[in-house]
């Protein structure tokens, strides 16, 4: 529990930690065998106070925590909040949990509360056939392994390559598959990069942990067939994809995870507690241990390695909060909100060379 002794020292005596990010800075006191632990967020209205012992290492020189390290040792106070972030202190003690009158699914049903929501599947899926069929330096459903879905296609430009951006698609990791999102390639192949589209195996044949080493299998494939840097994106479930192969415990071979310039998660999924309390758990079968292990932003990401959230302002708020919450996680990661898109069309500026989100991947 916060003591009061405590509560005053914060409000009398803080400190700024520029290497731990939570909302807009964490602000501690020490004690003799404890700190206290405010994260104050005035965009989405929510403060939060705890006393947590601290266990980790630094990062580039600053006082990096991975939240996996951090143990519970009180109650947590919610002062103004509207509802509660999930698993900000750590992935063993769901605070998201405390909040009883949050609906869930209603949060992540992004279809629900999107006019025309069911059009846009047969729409994506004729724009990528055309692309298709007018781009012809292709090599349709290349293997990475030996399921059947373990098929990448790969778009070459027309001049040398300049490196290798690799897109992985959404669904909630339960649907689709690389079909749908050749079209998207065309931003980047006009900038003279080749552009590699991964399918997967999806839930419940397999579960996340399996699909993310299935991407960096995916990965490590394409990158040995283009040489040079290698950027990538992804939208949604492909956006928690895109930042698991940069954490610390990457399924990539170091070889190419060394090559990895940028990475763009747009509309990603960096904290998957909250899908345990929502019916797509149903068929995605998250316990705790992997909600944790899977989770981006409870991890330690590689050095040097730019990332943007990129999420639209249309979105269902829990999409925007996680943009936030991996921007606030992670040292080298940032946030952009995307005026007037929402979680399907927000993807949109991939088709374009001169559009923004083109220029954040390439960059």
């Amino acid at each position: 529990m916060v003591s009061r002794t405590s509560r005053r020292l914060w409000r009398q005596s803080i400190w700024q930690v520029r290497g731990l990010k939570f909302g807009r800075g964490a602000i501690v006191v020490e004690e003799e065998d404890h700190v206290v632990v405010a994260s104050v967020d005035l965009r989405v209205s929510r403060e939060f106070i705890g006393v947590a012992s601290i266990r980790g290492p630094t990062y580039a020189g600053k006082p990096w925590i991975p939240r996996q390290r951090f143990q519970l040792a009180c109650e947590v106070e919610m002062c103004r909040a509207c509802w509660v972030s999930t698993s900000i202190w750590t992935p063993s003690v769901c605070l998201w949990e405390m909040e009883g009158h949050m609906d869930w699914d209603d949060a992540y049903d992004n279809s629900g509360h999107i006019p025309g929501a069911q059009e846009y599947e047969r729409m994506w899926a004729g724009r990528a056939a055309a692309f298709r069929d007018r781009w012809h330096m292709t090599s349709l459903d290349l293997p990475y392994g030996e399921h059947g879905r373990e098929r990448f296609d790969l778009f070459r430009p027309d001049r040398p390559e300049c490196g290798l951006v690799v897109f992985i698609h959404g669904g909630y990791w339960m649907r689709f598959d690389k079909s749908y999102w050749s079209d998207l390639a065309g931003g980047a192949l006009a900038a003279g990069w080749a552009v590699a589209v991964p399918s997967y195996c999806l839930a419940p044949e397999v579960r996340i942990a399996a699909i993310t080493r299935q991407i960096g299998q995916a990965i490590a494939v394409a990158a040995s067939r283009v040489g040079g840097p290698v950027h990538l994106a992804g939208h949604s479930a492909g956006g928690h994809l895109v930042t698991r192969m940069i954490c610390k415990d990457s399924p990539l071979p170091p070889e190419v995870l060394r090559r990895i310039r940028r990475v763009v998660s747009i509309s990603g999924l960096h904290d998957l507690h909250p899908l345990m309390k929502t019916k797509l758990n149903d068929t995605l079968r998250l316990d705790l241990a992997e909600a944790a292990s899977e989770s981006p932003a409870l991890l330690e990401p590689a050095e040097g390695i730019p990332v943007t959230a990129w999420v639209g302002d249309g979105e269902r708020p829990e999409f925007i909060r996680q943009a936030r919450l991996l921007a606030d996680a992670w040292p080298d990661a940032e946030v952009h909100v995307d005026a007037g898109k929402h979680h399907f069309d927000v993807v949109e500026g991939l088709h374009d060379r001169n559009a923004r989100l083109c220029d954040a991947l390439l960059a």
